[in-house]
């Protein structure tokens, strides 16, 4: 089912573009795509599908649709797909800290997401998965450079850099009738909403996003684990017991300091087509909080004192 969603949605952009791609080549790519995906948790193939879903929202928004011709959209639903080719369920962190080969290879920068990008294009250098088997190479040089890009741009370091950029093009753009989108280099603008897509779970409806935080916070817990049986000091020390408490307090913090920036600035943009999305983070995040405080609550019934 998931590689079949797979293919039609690439097999939609493509015949908008015009792509010749042969049937058992795309369905070849897919399932390859769907091989090269670990069984994590939170960092597998049906995340890179619900990336891929959103971003394709993202693109249908006024103005930025206007920045795109049909192959860009075949190129970015690639990029989103591939975002986290073989993730293996570590961080970065994890990665340099114990010079694992993507560290060696990648100076200990972006080490994942340089490793993401490098698998696909192994992966499309066999024709039997080439979906560009019909692009110039020129043109494929060109996307290949777009795609390494926009995924390098999902790396979390980055998100600090980017809000801040993107805020400030806001407050010096916003009063232009053409719209900010059209100011926004095509770089940026396309690895912008390939991250934001990668971290837009907490804008899902509450039993969906809840379902995707409990599945990251499993991820960041055994990788605790894996730290303490290693003797490495834990990446998030707070999250000592994997509990619904902990998932939340966890989720709370991902909105206010990652999610709320990001995405405040981008329904500032789309009002009309954001807000409603904007609104529902902050839902969320009261319902959040209210599974803190009956927790809390609770504690201080059995700890009286």
């Amino acid at each position: 089912m998931a590689i079949r969603v797979t293919r039609d949605l690439l097999h939609h952009f493509a015949s908008k573009a015009q792509l010749d791609v042969p049937g058992e080549v795309l369905m070849g790519f897919c399932v390859a795509l769907h091989e090269n995906y670990e069984a994590n948790p939170y960092h597998n193939f049906f995340h890179a599908i619900n990336v891929a879903q959103v971003l394709c929202l993202l693109l249908a928004l006024p103005d930025v649709a206007a920045q795109f011709l049909p192959i860009d959209y075949f190129v970015l639903a690639v990029a989103a797909l591939s975002h986290d080719l073989g993730h293996p369920g570590v961080n970065n962190l994890f990665i340099n800290r114990n010079n694992c080969r993507p560290a060696r290879l990648y100076q200990n920068v972006s080490v994942l997401e340089n490793y993401h990008a490098a698998l696909l294009f192994q992966i499309l250098r066999q024709p039997q998965f080439n979906v560009f088997c019909s692009v110039a190479t020129m043109s494929f040089s060109s996307y290949r450079q777009r795609i390494i890009s926009a995924i390098l741009w999902t790396d979390m370091a980055k998100h600090f850099d980017m809000v801040a950029k993107l805020q400030q093009q806001i407050e010096g753009e916003m009063v232009l009738t053409e719209g900010i989108i059209v100011t926004l280099k095509k770089p940026y603008l396309e690895g912008l909403l390939l991250h934001a897509s990668d971290i837009s779970n907490p804008m899902l409806n509450f039993e969906m996003s809840r379902d995707w935080a409990i599945r990251a916070c499993d991820e960041f817990f055994q990788q605790n684990k894996l730290e303490e049986k290693l003797g490495q000091p834990p990446h998030m020390p707070s999250f000592t017991e994997f509990n619904y408490y902990n998932v939340a307090k966890c989720q709370i913090g991902f909105i206010d300091f990652i999610c709320k920036p990001l995405f405040g600035s981008l329904a500032r943009m789309f009002p009309a087509q954001l807000g409603d999305r904007a609104a529902l983070l902050n839902k969320n995040r009261d319902k959040w909080k209210s599974v803190v405080e009956e927790h809390e609550r609770e504690r201080a019934v059995e700890e009286p004192g």
